[in-house]
């Protein structure tokens, strides 16, 4: 009985099977306990087992999870290293299990234990007595599966190599430096880079042994063969399975303890997502968490945040925050609020985790001061008098009323286009909230933008129009208006495109700056590129643009980021943005602002150049 155990189970193969059943324990019970944890999880969880929402989520696990293509859009190599190393694995999984079958007799033989096809080659010579050797020696189908396993085996260990270099010459990949790892991370990354040169070893000291193999293997072999004696090869065969084992044990057991258990987290997280599973707004839910597990470190956030590529602040980006709130690293109050909170980690990230909603979440736990104020001091609207008397409401908002020209501009631009209008915010200055919310005051916030509400609806406007891109999105987006609520570049293309406003067109050269606010947050970019095209010579080819777009370094959302920060950032983002020196045009008060401190360059807000225009008409 027990020599018939051996057969099945030799006592190598146990730091593999160990190590994958902790690798599975450890799976089930997270996925069981972050959908347990999301808001209203039953229906949307089985919403998500709905067929379309299955097939949905298995074609992203692979785009993302084994070919990562968000990665390759952003560096090759960076996406090779990757896709190498998890695609190729899971292809050399699959070979090996038809493989497996094929020596077997066929896949009417029943399942195998999941050790076998992992350690073929190894019972394919030891364990010959129980293998059917026709179909070992002769069939043509067993060459080419061996060809196959060396082909896979070896774009893996290109993949490893990569890695190696990424680690020490992270420059060769385009980035500065590479994430800072805990113990953890480096005992689990040292078994991943040991678990294939170890296969190639233990694989090609079998096939010296044993006179079997491909190309890689077999090559390799033979020359082992020729520098050590048959016997001694054969006693080498055991101690290489035994460290090829050990190694894919460790790593397993090592997963849920280091940066690699975005493996598990990643494809949970994908099917939350097309579940229809959104993040609480209130707290670190199971999807925040499975946001926070999925971050594989990969440094991509660390490279594409201004604050570390203008003023090398590298310790507080996405890869930093998550890693310690998984952790339970307490935040320091410069990590959790020298961030621009311009969301441009949330874009470039591989995995697409909303860092920035989770930085806020933790904000909002750190902030201990709170405001009773129900803000009863601000004037109430005078709905008798403005009911009916404006089809328009526009409001400034803060920056504008720092930045007049464009308020003004606004106003010029309305009465041209025969508006109705009137501006809520013309005798005081009210805020829409944002900032609060930004810095965690989220029950404050609430209450200020409840006051404003109020007042919005009162006016009997159908439609409010704001300059500011910061108070455009939130009051698209969080204040559930019963009216149409655009940004002022989408009002303007509106009566453009009407014939109610009709601006000349100048020979003026200009660049357009997206703010972060608009287009990251609210996606509206076209509407000024369509507006410049119609009335200026546009230049449009940098490819800081769009949802890619720099932030001018002026942000609302740090509490912590130096004047002399900020300006670098303004520096840095305008020697992208517009190295050809053309009047710099952008769509937010606090871009213009900050830009113009930053820069002899002439900077004006979309609205001022239309003005302008529509003044020769006059």
């Amino acid at each position: 009985m027990y020599k018939y155990f051996l057969d099945i189970f030799p006592l190598f193969t146990i730091p593999f099977n160990v190590g994958l059943l902790f690798f599975i324990c450890v799976m089930l019970y997270k996925t069981i306990r972050w959908t347990t944890e999301i808001e209203d999880s039953q229906w949307k969880i089985l919403k998500g087992f709905l067929p379309q929402n299955i097939w949905a989520s298995l074609k992203e696990c692979v785009r993302e999870c084994l070919l990562h293509l968000r990665i390759f859009k952003q560096n090759f190599l960076l996406g090779y290293m990757h896709t190498s190393l998890a695609f190729g694995w899971f292809l050399l999984i699959i070979f090996g299990n038809i493989e497996a079958k094929m020596v077997r007799g066929g896949f009417g033989t029943g399942m195998e234990l999941p050790h076998y096809p992992i350690f073929l080659k190894y019972f394919e010579t030891e364990g010959s007595h129980s293998l059917p050797k026709t179909i070992i020696d002769f069939s043509i189908k067993k060459g080419f599966f061996d060809f196959m396993m060396d082909l896979l085996l070896l774009i893996i260990l290109s993949g490893c190599c990569l890695a190696y270099t990424k680690r020490f010459r992270s420059k060769t990949f385009g980035m500065k430096r590479t994430t800072k790892l805990r113990l953890g991370d480096k005992i689990t990354m040292g078994a991943l880079w040991c678990i294939f040169p170890a296969r190639l070893i233990a694989e090609s000291i079998t096939s010296g042994a044993y006179g079997t193999g491909s190309f890689l293997t077999g090559t390799l072999g033979n020359i082992f063969a020729q520098f050590i004696a048959q016997e001694n090869l054969l006693k080498c065969v055991g101690p290489f399975w035994w460290i090829y084992s050990c190694t894919l044990g460790i790593f397993f057991i090592g997963v849920p303890f280091s940066r690699y258990m975005h493996i598990l987290s990643e494809p949970v997280l994908i099917f939350m997502r097309n579940a229809g599973v959104k993040p609480s707004r209130k707290n670190t839910d199971g999807f925040s968490q499975a946001e926070i597990f999925s971050c594989s470190r990969c440094g991509v956030c660390v490279n594409n945040c201004q604050l570390a590529r203008a003023t090398e602040v590298r310790d507080i980006q996405p890869t930093y925050l998550n890693r310690n709130i998984r952790h339970h690293v307490p935040l320091s109050q410069e990590q959790l609020r020298n961030c621009l909170m311009c969301g441009r980690c949330n874009e470039t990230c591989p995995v697409q985790i909303d860092s920035i909603h989770i930085r806020q979440n933790e904000r909002r736990a750190m902030w201990t001061k709170h405001n009773a104020d129900s803000f009863s001091y601000l004037p109430p609207a005078n709905t008798a008098e403005n009911a009916d008397t404006a089809d328009v409401l526009y409001f400034g908002g803060c920056m504008t009323h720092l930045t007049p020209a464009i308020k003004l501009s606004m106003i010029k631009i309305m009465k041209a286009a025969g508006e109705k209008f009137r501006c809520l915010d013309e005798n005081e200055t009210i805020c829409c909230g944002r900032p609060l919310k930004l810095s965690g005051q989220e029950t404050e916030a609430e209450k200020l933008m409840e006051a404003n509400k109020e007042r919005i609806i009162s006016s009997g406007a159908k439609i409010l129009v704001t300059s500011c891109p910061i108070c455009y999105n939130v009051f698209k987006n969080e204040y559930n208006l019963p009216i149409t609520v655009m940004h002022h570049t989408e009002y303007i293309q509106q009566q453009m495109a009407s014939g109610r406003l009709t601006p000349e067109k100048t020979d003026e050269q200009v660049t357009y700056h997206d703010p972060c606010e608009l287009a990251r947050g609210t996606g509206v970019t076209q509407a000024p590129r369509d507006i410049l095209n119609a009335i200026a010579v546009l230049h449009d080819s940098h490819k800081q643009k769009g949802r890619l777009t720099l932030c001018c370094g002026g942000s609302l959302g740090s509490t912590k980021t130096s004047n002399e920060q900020r300006q670098k950032i303004a520096k840095d983002a305008l020697r992208h943005i517009n190295p050809e020196k053309n009047t710099l045009v952008t769509a937010c008060p606090l871009c213009k602002r900050t830009f113009a401190q930053a820069s002899d360059t002439k900077v004006l807000d979309i609205a001022e150049i239309v003005a302008t225009q529509i003044k020769k008409k006059d």
